[in-house]
């Protein structure tokens, strides 16, 4: 979804100044949100050898991440 809306940002920008997106990006880069993911490997960290399995909870999770793509422009319009 991420990279979509990048290429469709793109294609506007493209638009715009009179040129097009090359069809596959030059570069993507994802990462996620680490905030997010260090109390849950804290939680973990914390129970006791014995412990096997983690604990499990019943629900929903979000989950963030972030996309950069690098697009190239070509003049053919």
């Amino acid at each position: 979804m991420a990279i979509h809306n990048a290429r469709e940002k793109a294609e506007v920008i493209a638009r715009t100044i009179g040129v097009t997106v090359k069809k596959i990006p030059l570069k993507i880069t994802e990462g996620g949100d680490n905030e997010e993911q260090r109390p849950m490997v804290l939680a973990f960290s914390q129970s006791s050898p014995s412990d096997t399995t983690p604990p499990i909870q019943i629900g929903e999770f979000t989950i963030n991440a972030n996309a950069k793509a690098i697009f190239q422009y070509s003049n053919k319009l």
